[in-house]
């Protein structure tokens, strides 16, 4: 299992914090159309402002599978989303596994 790993100053108080809106709990992570993450160009984000950035999750990924994320501090589990350029067309809104792995 892949663990990604974010920035430790997203971690307070033993919870992930939005990096838009430090006062929410981050519950989304964003991840490029291979499924990784890269966090100096990745967000990782509460549900309202991930909806708010355009970020989308898989459709394929029907019930919102959850990753492990490692801050350097504590593990935790968010909800991976994706750019809409980086769902792939063919099968739907599709992350790159569920568009390899019918």
């Amino acid at each position: 299992m892949t663990v990604y790993v974010i920035a430790p100053e997203h971690a307070s108080d033993k919870t992930i914090r939005c990096a838009h809106c430090w006062d929410h709990a981050a519950t989304h992570i964003e991840l490029s159309s291979t499924g990784k993450h890269y966090p100096d160009e990745h967000l990782v984000l509460c549900g309202d402002c991930a909806y708010l950035a355009g970020l989308k999750p898989c459709s394929g990924c029907t019930h919102g599978p959850k990753v492990e994320v490692n801050t350097g501090m504590f593990f935790g589990k968010l909800i991976p989303i994706y750019a809409p350029n980086n769902l792939g067309d063919g099968k739907g809104a599709c992350c790159a596994w569920h568009l390899g792995h019918p």
